[in-house]
């Protein structure tokens, strides 16, 4: 179960994101361990409640455990960007689809725990508003579309695994199959040339 309370401020060292990555990082391990060990079907993990309802019958211990390395990967991302000292994620951190989901996952971890916080009275009320504009400005600059929002569209299902559509509406790594396709080989956002090509 997914459980804390984020500190949030005006930068990334203090939004709460790399901590919450944490706890969504050690949630998704206890996924994988409790389907390795069968004690829980993959509708029953916390992976599932934020991953398209269309694909269960796919998703396996095999998928969890690459999930969880894509979760594993953005929560680096994210800790070696606060050392790094970047006021926010650059939107050529996340390198597929599924480092996106994990990344959304992460920031409505993040809501959550705010929330909480508040609730418990850990957060107060006066600074809810601000922390909640933090993690909203890190959902506006660390994604260059919403694309995988039509994962979970019913309607849009059978669009986004058609070759045809999917080349048409010009989709990057929407299918099933492409989830863990890198969308550029070999990039690392960290290194000098990479803010080149983005200023450029």
């Amino acid at each position: 179960m997914l459980a804390g309370t984020p500190s949030c401020a005006r930068q990334l060292r203090n939004s709460g994101a790399p901590g919450t990555s944490d706890v969504v990082v050690d949630a998704f391990r206890e996924d994988v361990r409790a389907l390795r060990a069968g004690e829980a079907g993959f509708a029953d993990t916390s992976m599932f409640a934020h991953l398209p309802p269309l694909h269960l019958a796919r998703y396996d211990v095999d998928f969890a455990d690459r999930f969880l390395a894509a979760t594993e990967a953005v929560a680096g991302k994210l800790r070696r960007a606060r050392q790094a000292g970047w006021p926010y994620p650059s939107e050529d951190l996340l390198g597929s689809v599924a480092e996106e989901r994990a990344m959304e996952e992460i920031l409505a971890q993040a809501d959550a725990h705010l929330e909480l916080g508040v609730e418990v009275g850990d957060i107060s009320c006066e600074r809810e508003p601000g922390l909640a504009e933090d993690i909203e400005t890190l959902r506006e600059v660390s994604f260059k579309d919403r694309d995988f929002e039509w994962l979970f569209q019913p309607a849009a299902h059978g669009l986004v695994e058609d070759l045809r559509v999917d080349a048409q509406l010009r989709f990057m790594n929407l299918r099933f199959a492409e989830w863990f396709r890198p969308f550029w080989e070999g990039f690392d956002p960290f290194r000098p040339e990479a803010e080149d090509c983005e200023s450029g």
